[in-house]
């Protein structure tokens, strides 16, 4: 007999407000066999024992292969209890993240020592970064491929410096959902271009099915997704999942994609850790994922984020009804309410766009912000001005959706994970934001700014967390790459805003002098060659500029907004003294209100475009 055949479920009362969330006496009412008390590790069970030849296995497997499977090392009676909890939760209306309330959870991951120890050397990390709960049943599926970060700081030896620790509460088969692995000595991009996630040899795939009370591990940068389930699975798939990190490993690293917030769990064993402080990070990491909440518990999705209005580290301010202030809260993959738009992607008018309101808006640049070397480490964004709390710092045009064939075909596409813009039927795309989107730098506890996405405009503005001082530079929180600039001129006489019969376009909003510079412009490489049907051609440039040049690049700021026009009023030219930037001239003198449009070559161009240019 299965062992769900034989759960009893002591509470099926559904919980409708925040304030049934919030009752302690409740979550202790509802599953009894587990406990809530001020300080779980002061009398936890004794650590789970691992062989000294089990841990060199375990230790060689994480080295060579990436991950590590140790069997069944948490007791049968153990992993029953949190799996019939779970069921509980989701039988109350809530989602699986919420079995962090109770003691047993924390303590499983404190009792992991003798296992992370030899990987991570001792006094490591425990943090909630990538805290979460799974039960996944036969309509269900796991996280899509990824990798969990991207911070480069392995050891000369290979042990990694951040791991996932992931354990399943019921049997996991590959017809419930279990890891799929792609080994790192088999991963092409491993460890130098972790942003790249493609699979040329599908027979190198690992699939890991695991015993319930399993511990499954693996480096933080592995390739690695959960399969959708199947008809044929004879129960759900249960787990819950936490990172660890080595006590000198980087947690703000400019390429780690990941929210590493909250607390430090590996304290002493005294350190309380209360019941608020759990709905604190069930909250954070609700807002972490809000992405998979609305796609899993649309249902309650808007309960769940007022709740983590009330209960998160970072206190979101989330856009809800009857909540006035749009959301400032930022995250890789942002995802808002969706916006009555579609793009078109015919090369003609590449920035064009369809909204629901016909009245006429712009977009508005960066105009209190400059682009400068940050001591030597690449460039970012600085304030040249005050910027207050939730200020407006930027509106940033989107391109068309970009397919993984896109960032395939480019042999060194910018190292970012794209953006996903929500429509308004519920589908996602991914997208390139240009502007200043991919110039900002990443912190994971630091970061000043965030984005959302746009009401009408195929677009992402980007707000101030909190006031920005002049100088002080203006930090999001996502994994970005670097390049060398120094500094960059903004465009702070121009505006994007509809041009007639081309969709988007840049418009002069003060006079621009002849000879005048409209805008430097970073450029990111997309390889050698692209194919026709390559969402990149429409918007890509050869670098450097001249005849024969090879490189195909995309241009950052306005540079991929400025449209055509056979008689154009700017032009564009290698920057004299920067690699890697283009810069924006004024052809003639610009009239204040006057399109600003440079050339994209003669007849030829147009003809092999297969165009009829506006």
């Amino acid at each position: 007999m299965d062992a769900f055949s034989s759960i009893v479920f002591m509470s099926e009362n559904i919980m409708n407000t925040i304030e049934e969330i919030a009752k302690k006496t409740a979550w202790e009412k509802m599953n009894p066999g587990l406990s809530i008390t001020e300080t779980p590790f002061l009398n936890q069970p004794n650590d789970f024992e691992v062989s000294d030849d089990d841990a060199i296995s375990y230790l060689n497997s994480i080295i060579e292969e990436g991950y590590l499977r140790a069997d069944s090392l948490i007791p049968e009676i153990e992993a029953k209890l949190i799996a019939e909890a779970i069921e509980k939760i989701v039988k109350s209306g809530l989602p699986p993240i919420f079995i962090y309330v109770y003691d047993e959870v924390w303590q499983i991951f404190k009792r992991l020592s003798q296992l992370v120890t030899p990987i991570l050397d001792e006094n490591y990390k425990i943090t909630i970064a990538g805290m979460w709960a799974w039960r996944i049943d036969k309509k269900g599926e796991g996280f899509s491929i990824h990798r969990d970060n991207y911070a480069k700081d392995t050891r000369d030896d290979g042990r990694p410096a951040h791991l996932t620790i992931w354990i399943p509460f019921t049997d996991a088969t590959p017809h419930n959902s279990c890891m799929y692995m792609l080994p790192i000595h088999l991963d092409p991009n491993y460890p130098d271009n972790l942003t790249r996630k493609v699979i040329t040899d599908y027979s190198d795939i690992r699939a890991l099915p695991a015993k319930a009370g399993s511990v499954l591990a693996w480096n933080a940068n592995i390739i690695h997704w959960g399969s959708k389930s199947s008809k044929l699975a004879e129960h759900p798939r249960i787990s819950i999942a936490m990172d660890f990190a080595r006590a000198d490993a980087d947690m703000s690293a400019e390429n780690l994609a990941y929210f590493a917030s909250g607390p430090d769990l590996n304290t002493d064993k005294s350190a309380p850790l209360t019941f608020e402080q759990r709905l604190n990070a069930i909250g954070e990491s609700i807002w972490f994922y809000k992405n998979r909440v609305r796609q899993y518990h649309a249902d309650k999705a808007d309960l769940l984020f007022r709740f983590c209005q009330d209960y998160s580290i970072t206190r979101p301010v989330i856009n809800l009804p009857g909540n006035d202030t749009a959301s400032i809260h930022n995250d890789v993959k942002q995802e808002m309410k969706p916006a009555n738009i579609s793009a078109s992607t015919e090369p003609s008018d590449k920035n064009k766009i369809a909204h629901s309101n016909k009245e006429s808006f712009s977009l508005k640049p960066a105009r209190k912000c400059i682009i400068k070397d940050c001591d030597g480490q690449g460039f970012g964004v600085y304030a040249t001005a005050k910027i207050s709390a939730k200020e407006l710092i930027e509106e940033c045009h989107l391109m068309p959706p970009i397919t993984q064939d896109d960032f395939n075909n480019c042999s060194t596409a910018f190292p970012i994970d794209s953006f996903i813009y929500r429509l308004e039927n519920g589908e996602k795309e991914r997208v390139v934001a240009l502007g200043f989107a991919n110039i900002y730098r990443h912190s994971s506890h630091q970061y000043n700014a965030a984005w959302i996405q746009h009401d009408t405009a195929r677009a992402f503005q980007f707000y101030a967390l909190r006031d920005i001082e002049p100088g002080e530079e203006i930090r999001i929180n996502y994994a970005m790459g670097k390049t060398g600039l120094k500094e960059l001129i903004p465009p702070r006489k121009v505006e994007v805003r509809e041009s007639p019969n081309k969709g988007f376009g840049v418009f002069a909003i003060e006079d621009i002098h002849e000879g005048e510079v409209i805008e430097d412009c970073a450029v990111k490489h997309l390889g050698e060659e692209l194919s026709a049907g390559n969402a990149f051609a429409d918007y890509r440039f050869n670098y450097p500029k001249g005849v024969g040049s090879k490189k195909r690049v995309l241009t950052m700021g306005l540079g991929g907004v400025f449209n055509h026009a056979d008689d154009n009023n700017a032009y564009w030219i290698n920057h004299p003294h920067l690699e890697n930037v283009f810069r924006f001239v004024a052809k003639r003198h610009i009239t204040a209100g006057e399109e600003v449009c440079t050339s994209y070559g003669g007849n030829s161009y147009w003809e092999g475009q297969n165009i009829k240019p506006v």
